[in-house]
């Protein structure tokens, strides 16, 4: 038992320094940009009712959550996903039809074995917009994901943006079984393209609809001839068709925000989480496999909670983000330089009175007595940062 005295659990973390202090500006640059939108802050609580994350809500996968009981004998999780906690409290406290914004920052918890050696306890900040389902909602939270990220200094990075009708118009096209629709659903959710593409033809499917299939399983440049193209052959799919369409009509906003230069369609994307009935969309940069923000449009999940009202939301993971800011040598902070105050026992008063004086101007000072003489405190702090003083 000793030998795990100085580590953490799997998946879990300290964080400390100079890399807090660069969390903290990085979240307050979130919350500056995100506040001009007139979103408003909202805090959930880290752990809720397990019904907030019933499968037929949310989550497929239920042995993903870390689960406990309180004396009562109620199950208890530790929350996932912020979206079913704000979805609960709008529903709570927001009860007129007014248009809702709130924005949001805190932890969240995966206990899953597909992500060994990733974050199991992660930072999130995160916006949702609630109470209105149409594509200015839909582009205004792009614009700010865009302008959130330019304002941190990062330049290159894109968002991809697909449907969640796409996956389903597909699925109208063809003649599949629920256990089907699983199989073609793993294999997009895994980009597993070629194992698509072998399942489709055991199932015997025409040409035309696998073609279809696996154009859809691409990324398009929006007002290409590609994507204009894939447009126009989905024209005799309604489902399909709407909701590319959609796409294509939602890109010509973006360019009224000035961010379509960010903006992909990722039209074969689907998300793990079941409650998206719109745009999905992810985040990527360079330095970093894993998306550094993902969301969508989640009209029906707020009917769960007693009002149904139509929703868009996104999450930027906080610690992705920073590790790309770190590998492509963004700075957002510098480590400010700090003087170390020493002192005998005899000087202990002005040195208090002179450190009182000195942080009162802003400055950060740490008091250290002299035991074993200046040398030694000299060389512990001997550092770019650290600044020693004497006081006599």
């Amino acid at each position: 038992m000793k030998q795990n005295n100085l580590h953490t659990p799997e998946g879990v973390r300290d964080i400390y320094n100079e890399e807090i202090e660069s969390r903290d500006i990085i979240i307050n640059k979130l919350k500056k940009m995100i506040k001009t939108y007139g979103y408003d802050n909202i805090e959930t609580p880290t752990f809720e009712y397990m019904s907030i994350y019933y499968k037929d809500i949310t989550l497929k996968r239920m042995k993903d959550l870390y689960k406990f009981f309180d004396k009562e004998g109620n199950t208890l999780v530790l929350r996932p996903d912020f979206t079913p906690s704000i979805a609960r409290a709008v529903s709570k406290y927001f009860t007129d039809d007014r248009i809702v914004r709130l924005f949001y920052v805190g932890n969240v918890f995966a206990n899953n074995k597909r992500y060994q050696g990733r974050l199991k306890e992660s930072c999130q900040f995160g916006g949702e917009l609630i109470g209105t389902d149409s594509i200015d909602s839909d582009a205004e939270i792009l614009a700010i994901i865009v302008n959130s990220l330019k304002d941190l200094g990062l330049n290159k990075f894109m968002i991809s943006v697909g449907h969640a009708n796409i996956f389903k118009g597909l699925i109208e096209a063809g003649s599949f079984t629920e256990e089907d629709v699983e199989i073609i659903r793993d294999y997009m959710l895994n980009r597993n393209f070629f194992g698509l593409r072998e399942f489709l033809e055991s199932k015997n499917c025409d040409e035309e609809l696998m073609t279809l299939f696996l154009n859809i399983c691409r990324m398009y440049t929006p007002d290409s001839d590609e994507w204009k193209e894939v447009l126009s052959n989905s024209k005799s799919y309604k489902t399909l068709y709407g909701a590319l369409e959609y796409l294509d009509k939602l890109y010509q906003v973006l360019k009224v925000y000035g961010v379509e230069e960010y903006i992909l369609f990722e039209t074969g994307s689907i998300s793990e989480f079941d409650y998206y009935t719109g745009i999905i969309f992810a985040g990527y940069t360079y330095g970093n496999g894993e998306p550094i923000v993902t969301g969508g449009r989640y009209n029906n999940l707020l009917a769960n909670f007693g009002k149904d009202r139509p929703a868009i939301g996104f999450g930027i993971f906080i610690d992705q983000l920073q590790m790309a800011l770190n590998k492509q040598n963004i700075l957002v902070t510098s480590k400010k330089n700090k003087i170390i105050m020493c002192y005998e026992p005899k000087n202990r008063d002005k040195a208090i009175v002179k450190a009182n004086n000195l942080r009162e101007q802003g400055n950060i000072v740490e008091l250290i007595e002299i035991v074993d003489g200046i040398e030694s405190i000299e060389a512990l702090y001997d550092d770019d940062n650290s600044t020693i003083m004497e006081i006599k």
